[in-house]
């Protein structure tokens, strides 16, 4: 941090493995659980759906954590009603594409040259060009999952 930040604490190698530590906690369970949603999602949008809280019912209940009888967790999730139509996946799709660009940063994320190209690459570009061209172009290969992997490897 000092590198880019002269006036700020200096942070020691004991707070920096607990700060990666409180970022990995509960990580599992929150990849498990946006599984589970992605997977409700499309099964709402298949040939035969079937009723709502009893399709809930039976994909939770494969879950680590299981049903919790009395819940009815299908009316609050707003995301089924509101036009996804099997689309709640992109919210993890995103999350594959922006660790695939983290890693054209390498191990400086606050490699300035790097940053500057993203910058030109794809922010400045906004919606000239389909989103996957401007990604693809920045990176210079096809969207990759492996930096996703690398990153649930390391939890």
């Amino acid at each position: 941090m000092r590198a880019h930040c002269s006036t700020c604490p200096a942070l020691d190698d004991e707070l920096v493995e607990r700060l990666v530590a409180a970022k990995k906690f509960g990580s599992g369970i929150d990849f498990g659980r946006q599984l589970l949603y992605a997977a409700f999602d499309m099964a709402l949008s298949s040939e035969s759906p079937g009723k709502t809280l009893a399709t809930w019912t039976a994909m939770e209940s494969t879950t680590p954590m299981g049903y919790a009888e009395g819940t009815e967790f299908p009316g609050t999730f707003e995301h089924i009603a509101s036009g996804y139509a099997a689309g709640y996946y992109g919210y993890m799709w995103a999350k594959v594409i922006a660790l695939d660009l983290i890693s054209a940063f390498g191990s400086d994320i606050m490699n300035g040259e790097v940053g500057r190209r993203f910058r030109e690459m794809i922010l400045s570009r906004g919606s000239e060009e389909p989103a996957r061209e401007l990604v693809e172009r920045f990176l210079g290969r096809p969207v990759s999952s492996e930096a996703f992997y690398e990153e649930i490897r390391g939890y």
